[in-house]
């Protein structure tokens, strides 16, 4: 099972994360869950402690990969590898102010999209065609070149 903790609503790209998660249903299980985010004050490292304690319930007892900017990267190919033994994933993108040190340090793998920075919704659906295409992969499907 593959969970996508997603802090707060997703604005942008709905239509397009659904049409991937769609496709996605007949390679793997998978399910998004959003959980409620802060709203943004001066005291950013209270706002990102309280919605990653969300995040992280909501993860629950799953091997959790959070997205960060300073994270591993990892080709697509490289991306079917590491998922390809691993049965109950939940990966945790952060909102606006990104992720807490708490979910950082209970991550087991700290990944990163890209070197350059992208907006937490951009991050969402970059994250789920890319866990897509790593089931194209796995499946041996020509979709990823």
């Amino acid at each position: 099972m593959i969970r996508l903790v997603f802090v707060g609503k997703t604005k942008e790209y709905r239509k397009e994360i659904d049409e991937y998660m769609k496709r996605m249903s007949a390679l793997a299980r998978a399910e998004v869950v959003e959980v409620k985010e802060e709203k943004i004050t001066n005291y950013s490292e209270k706002v990102k402690t309280a919605e990653g304690e969300r995040a992280l319930r909501a993860a629950g007892d799953r091997y959790i990969v959070g997205l960060d900017e300073r994270g591993k990267q990892m080709t697509s190919d490289e991306l079917a590898k590491f998922l390809k033994d691993k049965d109950d994933v939940a990966f945790v993108v952060g909102g606006a102010l990104g992720l807490s040190k708490e979910v950082i340090s209970k991550s087991d793998t700290v990944l990163s999209l890209s070197k350059m920075t992208l907006t937490h919704q951009m991050a969402r659906l970059v994250l789920v065609e890319q866990v897509y295409r790593a089931h194209m992969i796995m499946k041996g499907r020509k979709y990823h070149k």
